[in-house]
């Protein structure tokens, strides 16, 4: 008992580790998406380049803040209900559902649980950051599902 309850926590932590997939290109993601308009509105040249570069980082790691601090810990909760229920072989399926139940947690909160019950007046350019996230969201997740069938593989 002691021993599955070890490897329990071993196998955790490594899940948890794999994480560095979805944040990791979520920031890569945002940062291209938030840099190219940058870039190219300006003219290309070196300067142009860290310019963009710069203002895309700000926006990403500072604008985003209000969007990280909602999905990092909507991913630690789900990540230890999912080391509980996943077994090998419907780690898609988990994984899936994982990112369903994020997702619409996520836009619960941003759209009405943060706003005191009322909708949240978002414009359009955010409603697409929104959804650019939550595509890159889920190839993520699927990028993930090879890592997660390795760790459970090496029991």
């Amino acid at each position: 008992m002691k021993n599955k309850i070890k490897l329990w926590f071993v196998n955790f932590f490594k899940l948890l580790l794999t994480n560095w997939i979805n944040i990791g290109g979520l920031y890569i993601a945002m940062m291209v998406f938030m840099f190219l308009p940058n870039f190219f509105s300006f003219g290309v040249s070196y300067h142009n380049l860290t310019r963009s570069f710069f203002a895309a980082h700000i926006l990403v790691s500072y604008y985003g803040i209000y969007y990280w601090r909602i999905f990092l810990p909507l991913l630690l909760f789900f990540e230890i209900i999912v080391s509980i229920l996943i077994k090998n072989n419907y780690a898609f399926l988990i994984i899936l559902f994982e990112w369903l139940l994020i997702v619409l947690t996520f836009l619960y909160l941003i759209f009405i649980g943060l706003n005191n019950g009322h909708w949240m007046n978002i414009e359009l350019f955010n409603a697409f950051i929104i959804a650019y996230g939550i595509i890159v969201f889920l190839f993520t997740q699927i990028l993930r599902i090879k890592k997660i069938k390795k760790i459970y593989n090496n029991k």
